[in-house]
């Protein structure tokens, strides 16, 4: 963060627009220029880098630079630095007590000439018993310009002006009233942003609306009335909120116009300017138990998509982070294993569980069960040591079968905006609206397209079957191979002539492992 002198912002049509650095030419050689100067500067004293420092922001601004941008930069530069205070023979503070009662004493608190000061500084080493230079250095050795500069971690300008623009962002929050944070970001990176929350003494109010989830952060004064006094607290959150995935904040944010007037201003940023900001770790995959490895790789085996820690779920006014999220086509279910908790701890997340609305089933250890389980609106699953393939397996094919109705009203749906060719590969068509191939021959075997048939992976229109009729009975061969390049003259895809003639009512014979010795009967 910045002092709030040095924010870099316009006001446009009520909204707050910052101006970030974005890595023009002139920027980045600016701050190239600060590094090395920062660098050159090692082992000198501070007094010394910043008349170099004045020196660079006059010639800059003289280019159309903003000095405040200057003055930004030179700061984070300036926290990259370690200082030390010069070694002195006595302590500056009593060697400056010496001086002055000195002065006074003989000459009434202040010298009149260059003689009378040589006078008192020769007096005053005397009693100090030390050199007249000694007590020089002395004196002032513990003013800020007399600080040693002693290390510099330095920076590449282009992650420096990045580090700026995110102390920039902060700095704008500073007069922030609330802060709304709209996001698509799974929970485990979300997890974060509620950890920061809550260290800060926020509090937030979740919902979901279209897909998003957001979040609405405050503090406790904010329910009684309007207050910037958690704008440093929301300014904070900032390193937690742009390593998400996905973001979009809005902010209203006090500000004073020329007129020395207050006006609040909208100030709106997402991740599409991700590229404004440091990157961070990306935060992995991790399981907190073997019990959480083993299911993961379990129910992948039976054709679900597994995500781990998938986006959280309204739980009334909170969040709820589930374990799991399984999707197989239309069909998602959120999981969550329950481990070892403690009877406190428990009690509290079940109440949070009962107020999740979407579909959670319960991993539940035997020996950890209690009858609270029972009265939960999820399914729960128990397991005893580690969780049965076979039991697991009946038991989501028990989830699939309660929401036959729900997937194969979703499935049709889809459907309806496919454009259908004459010959329709099952597999391929599934793959495009995002469905398992079981689930989509489940809703073609009822019969929802007049004038087509289902011939294993393949949905062919009736009306073809009598011109393969045709070219089978006048083709005056028996050979497969010789039939399909008849077929292929006819216009039919070659990887539809197997089931096209199978749908025709013939049968393929095998007679050797040779696919040219086969026959059509």
């Amino acid at each position: 963060m910045l002092p709030s002198p040095l924010l870099r912002a316009r006001s446009w049509k009520g909204r707050m627009i910052i101006l970030f650095a974005r890595g023009k030419p002139i920027e980045i050689e600016l701050a190239r220029v600060l590094i090395d100067t920062y660098q050159k500067h090692v082992g000198k004293k501070l007094g010394e880098l910043s008349s170099s420092l004045d020196e660079i922001e006059e010639y800059y601004e003289s280019l159309g630079v903003d000095y405040r941008l200057v003055r930004g930069l030179s700061i984070l530069l300036e926290r990259r630095c370690k200082f030390s205070k010069p070694e002195t023979l006595i302590q500056p503070r009593r060697a400056r007590k010496t001086v002055f009662e000195l002065c006074n004493a003989k000459l009434g608190g202040f010298t009149t000439s260059q003689e009378e000061r040589n006078s008192i500084l020769n007096k005053a080493a005397w009693d100090l018993g030390i050199s007249r230079e000694e007590l020089e250095e002395s004196l002032w050795a513990d003013l800020e310009e007399n600080l040693n500069l002693i290390d510099f971690d330095e920076i590449e300008e282009e992650r420096l002006l990045k580090l700026y623009n995110q102390s920039l962002l902060q700095t704008a929050l500073f007069k922030a009233l609330s802060l709304i944070l709209r996001t698509r970001a799974p929970g485990r990176e979300l997890k974060r942003v509620l950890r920061e929350i809550k260290f800060r003494k926020l509090m937030y109010q979740a919902e979901k609306e279209d897909g998003f989830l957001i979040l609405r952060i405050d503090g406790p004064a904010s329910i009684m009335k309007m207050t910037t006094r958690y704008g440093t607290s929301l300014a904070k959150l900032i390193p937690s909120i742009i390593p998400l995935s996905h973001w979009e904040i809005e902010a209203s944010v006090v500000r004073r116009s020329e007129g020395r007037e207050k006006r609040v201003l909208r100030l709106l940023l997402g991740s599409k300017e991700r590229d404004l900001f440091p990157r961070n770790e990306r935060i992995l995959d991790r399981y907190d138990s073997q019990i959480e490895r083993n299911f993961s790789k379990m129910v992948s085996a039976l054709d679900w998509k597994v995500e781990r820690e998938p986006e959280a779920l309204l739980a009334g006014k909170a969040l709820f982070f589930p374990d799991f999220k399984l999707e197989k086509g239309p069909l998602s279910v959120y999981v969550e294993v329950v481990g070892f908790w403690t009877s406190n701890y428990l009690q509290k997340k079940l109440k949070k569980i009962s107020d999740v609305e979407e579909r959670l089933i319960l991993i539940v250890d035997k020996n950890l069960a209690c009858s609270s389980f029972q009265k939960l609106p999820h399914p729960v699953f128990y397991y005893e040591g580690r969780i049965d393939f076979g039991s697991f397996a009946r038991f989501l094919s028990r989830i699939e079968e309660s929401s036959k109705k729900m997937v194969d009203k979703e499935i049709m749906e889809r459907l309806v905006k496919v454009k259908l060719e004459d010959c329709v590969d099952i597999r391929k068509l599934a793959k495009e609206i995002d469905v398992t191939k079981d689930q989509l021959l489940n809703v073609l075997k009822q019969g929802i397209f007049k004038g087509y048939v289902v011939a294993g992976d393949v949905m062919i229109k009736e009306e073809l079957l009598d011109r393969v009729r045709r070219i089978v009975e006048t083709s005056g061969t028996k050979f497969f191979s010789e039939i399909s390049k008849l077929m292929s003259n006819a216009g039919f895809r070659e990887e539809f002539h197997l089931p096209l003639i199978q749908a025709a009512g013939y049968k393929l014979v095998w007679r050797s492992l040779d696919l040219s010795d086969a026959v059509i009967e």
